[in-house]
């Protein structure tokens, strides 16, 4: 172990399993929203999502995040069935749409979606529904 090790905090130590041990210790959320955003291990930010409370940044992944996993994490945290809806209309990983899409209940929004989605995972999903 190295000196700075002592100084760094537990969430940025380089082991990733040191990193998930630390996220279950962290209550402040604006590091667990840093973690959930920034760290390099899928694994490290699951356990950062899974205590993020803030709706707005568990949209902002769910809309935007690269990983198809940490999309579908971050959106079966979500709770609005509006911000679903425009989820499954308009997020930019297409397996975000499919996931969100699945917990859209109202009947227009999912023939909305079968209708207009882009590349038609949304409206294979819509259509099982």
């Amino acid at each position: 172990m190295a000196l700075i090790d002592f100084f760094r905090p537990k969430w940025k130590h380089p082991d990733l399993w040191e990193r998930i041990a630390a996220i279950e210790e962290v209550s402040n959320q604006k590091t667990l929203k840093k973690v959930a955003k920034n760290d390099v291990s899928w694994m490290v930010r699951e356990a950062a999502i899974k205590k993020v409370s803030d709706q707005k940044c568990l949209i902002d992944i769910a809309k935007n995040d690269k990983d198809w996993y940490i999309c579908r994490v971050a959106i079966k945290k979500v709770s609005d069935p509006q911000v679903l809806a425009d989820i499954a209309k308009n997020a930019k990983n297409s397996f975000a749409r499919i996931v969100a899409t699945n917990k859209v209940t109202n009947r227009d929004v999912l023939t909305d979606i079968a209708k207009k989605d882009r590349d038609g995972d949304g409206h294979k999903a819509a259509k099982a529904i």
